[in-house]
């Protein structure tokens, strides 16, 4: 590890590992950033004998531009690299509240590929262990340092006070970032016309690729309708957002869109929505010469197809006393439903499907009150 201009070791630096996250990703939109390993004296060794997938590797020093390599595949072994590393000034950034007073302790973070900021209310979670370091904070004069990567898309302050972003182009010129107040959301969440209270809500962000909504960020502001189906959330970030579902499906804990278009959020107003989801019914129909037996496991669940990311899956059908199956909370929009048959076998053990079904459905937009009934879904024989 050279420095470009003098040809000398860099004293100290740091190698970040890259996870390509699956076979034959190559670049930068597929890359998950881990924790980094410091170095002096220009030389180093990186080992890693777990992945299964390719790796890529970004080094960094204080007062250069970061390198990122190519992508190395699975098989390739022991690779060499001479890094020339090229020097740059970092920029001091100053942050200021509303009323021109700087912003001490304020949130920081660097959106990038290849990393996550976590938002909670009035700014950001500190970087997990493990995790790249994107976030940080102001000083006592509400400055912080903009390092010269590249990679980096798009600066984010936040306090309890405001919110502010920028591209680092944009403050090259302009040093300063002033933050704007808060926008906020109130609305009601109704289910099948009437108030559903103990709902866990929030926000999040997307991008509308023709149909397809694609989901790019799920933010931490989470809060619960009341008995009367209303609720609110504070402090939100100026833009366009959707409003999420947080529901646990199985050990995890998901996120379900409940409507499209977003929601414009303008600094310093409430926005108001109004929620009207829907509840499913929908019957199993066997075969004929089929009878269930009752150690089948069977699975219903309903996705949204034109809802790309995670999760794509809106919830599950689950079976009532009488047969039928429900699932709830179901925005207008286009549907599917699913069931699959599996026969008995030890946990974590994979299986062939016995039978399985699809059927499309349709919410119309516009649609208020009562449950909506799918009908009868029939089993075919797996393929």
């Amino acid at each position: 590890m050279q420095d470009a201009a003098t040809s000398q070791p860099v004293s100290r630096f740091r190698i970040i590992t890259g996870n390509l996250g699956f076979p034959g990703a190559t670049g930068l939109t597929n890359v998950h950033w881990g924790e980094g390993q410091t170095f002096r004296d220009g030389k180093f060794r990186c080992v890693d004998d777990s992945p299964a997938v390719g790796l890529m590797f970004k080094f960094e020093a204080d007062g250069y531009v970061p390198f990122v390599t190519r992508a190395i595949g699975p098989d390739e072994g022991d690779v060499s690299f001479d890094i020339t590393l090229q020097p740059a000034v970092a920029a001091t950034i100053t942050v200021v509240l509303p009323d021109g007073r700087p912003a001490t302790n304020a949130s920081i973070g660097f959106e990038m590929p290849g990393t996550y900021l976590n938002w909670v209310p009035g700014g950001f979670e500190r970087t997990p262990m493990g995790g790249y370091t994107n976030v940080f904070s102001t000083d006592d004069s509400g400055r912080f340092v903009l390092p010269p990567d590249d990679t980096i898309t798009r600066v984010i302050a936040a306090c309890s006070d405001g919110y502010a972003e920028a591209a680092p182009a944009t403050l090259a010129d302009k040093a300063t970032m002033r933050l704007q107040p808060w926008g906020r959301i109130d609305g009601t969440f109704l289910s099948d016309g009437k108030p559903a209270a103990g709902r866990v809500l929030t926000v999040g962000t997307s991008s509308q690729e023709g149909p397809t909504v694609r989901v790019l960020n799920v933010y931490h502001l989470n809060v619960e309708t009341d008995v009367e189906g209303h609720f609110s959330i504070p402090k939100v970030p100026p833009g366009q957002l959707i409003l999420f579902q947080e529901e646990m499906q199985g050990a995890f804990r998901g996120f379900t869109p409940l409507q499209n278009p977003a929601v414009t959020v303008r600094p310093g107003e409430t926005t108001t929505v109004s929620l009207d989801l829907h509840s499913v019914t929908a019957r199993l129909r066997w075969p004929v010469d089929v009878s269930r037996d009752t150690n089948w496991r069977v699975s219903g669940w309903i996705s949204r197809a034109e809802v790309l990311g995670q999760p794509t899956s809106e919830g599950s059908l689950k079976e009532t006393d009488d047969g039928t199956w429900q699932a709830e909370d179901l925005p207008a929009g286009n549907h599917t439903i699913q069931f699959i048959v599996l026969p008995p076998a030890p946990r974590g053990i994979p299986v062939k499907p016995l039978w399985r079904a699809e059927m499309p459905l349709i919410i119309p937009d516009g649609l208020f009150g009562g449950p909506v009934d799918a009908g009868e879904i029939v089993l075919r024989p797996a393929q």
